[in-house]
């Protein structure tokens, strides 16, 4: 499909000019226009053609809706270097101050987000906090060292959202930043465009999770991708035609044998003891389509 249309509900493809979030005169919070963003989003991403493209096509959108920047991480794993657009000497300092461990934001995306009340929030909540706190701790310490770092580098605010991830296990997190902005006209722009970056996140996990697999997880780290593909076929094929493990076998043109470990792999991927239990949890991670 050509790059350089976009399609307009009334009109068919139209060219790239127009805006990804050109809501065609809806006003906000209409279902048409929430359709219509998420339509294009989707698109936009799906015609990525591998990790770098899609990292490309998620600066697209966030710029478009205004924000110079972006990371793209998850509770499960290391930071993704492939989804952050972010200037990479901020993430080298990061790394080198080994703040990860100290980092308050990070904790409040991996415990609260479980239970499943973490809404976005905006950095300098947190930097508030620290730098008001009437007691000196390492936590504290290092948070403010690392809020500092930040500033240097010219981020006087972020925005945090983090959701519960539809693949695999924890919390898909999207930040966006504008560097040197004032933050009230930081939050102005926000608040302005918040539910098109509420549903990025999953987005984002749902398209570079399915197309790019290998890249976009590291896969010894996410259990629901270390199931091969031809196990996947056989769950597929198990979910799809209501057949026995033998009739599977013989439409894949496989032996009874090589049926067996392959749902057995997948058993034990997928932390299930049933077969059917595999074809499940393949089908709710989106691995499968039934």
């Amino acid at each position: 499909m050509d790059d350089s249309r976009v399609f307009n509900f009334d009109h068919g493809y139209s060219s790239s000019s127009d805006s990804i979030t050109d809501d065609q005169d809806v006003p906000e919070g209409k279902k048409r226009s929430r359709l219509l963003f998420e339509f294009r989003a989707y698109k936009k991403l799906n015609e990525a053609t591998d990790i770098g493209d899609l990292t490309k096509k998620v600066s697209e959108i966030t710029e478009s809706l205004g924000f110079s920047s972006f990371t793209y991480t998850h509770t499960q794993l290391e930071l993704h270097r492939g989804l952050i657009s972010i200037e990479k000497d901020l993430m080298d300092d990061y790394d080198k101050g080994g703040f990860l461990k100290y980092d308050m934001i990070a904790g409040y995306i991996r415990g609260d987000c479980e239970k499943g009340e973490a809404p976005p929030i905006y950095n300098s909540v947190f930097k508030d906090y620290v730098f008001s706190a009437p007691f000196r701790s390492d936590l504290i310490l290092q948070n403010r060292e690392m809020f500092q770092m930040v500033r240097r580098h010219g981020y006087r605010d972020v925005y945090i959202i983090p959701v519960k991830s539809t693949i695999g296990k924890g919390n898909c997190v999207l930040t966006v930043e504008n560097k040197g902005e004032k933050p009230l006209d930081f939050r102005h722009k926000v608040e302005k465009e918040k539910w098109k970056l509420g549903v990025l996140p999953q987005m984002i996990e749902y398209v570079g999770g399915r197309k790019f697999p290998g890249s976009f997880w590291q896969v010894a780290e996410s259990q629901a991708f270390k199931v091969r593909p031809r196990s996947l076929a056989l769950l597929k094929v198990l979910g799809e035609d209501d057949l026995s493990l033998k009739e599977a076998a013989d439409a894949l043109k496989i032996s009874i044998h090589t049926a067996n470990q392959h749902v057995a792999a997948a058993r034990k991927a997928f932390g299930t003891t049933t077969t059917w239990g595999a074809v499940y949890r393949a089908a709710k991670a989106r691995l499968i389509d039934l």
